[in-house]
């Protein structure tokens, strides 16, 4: 798993059950980046 393309179910249950959808999830972070050169999400990262 790649957390940058992980679904929010795949880390809190709260979220929901890890399905199908998921996988349609991940397809959507895919498709944005490809479109649009970035990332929809951008976090903190710690150094």
């Amino acid at each position: 798993m790649t957390v940058e393309y992980a679904a929010p179910e795949q880390f809190d249950e709260a979220y929901g059950d890890v399905d199908d959808t998921t996988d349609v999830s991940q397809l959507g972070v895919v498709f944005y980046e490809l479109f649009t050169g970035q990332p929809p999400f951008r976090g903190k990262h710690s150094t």
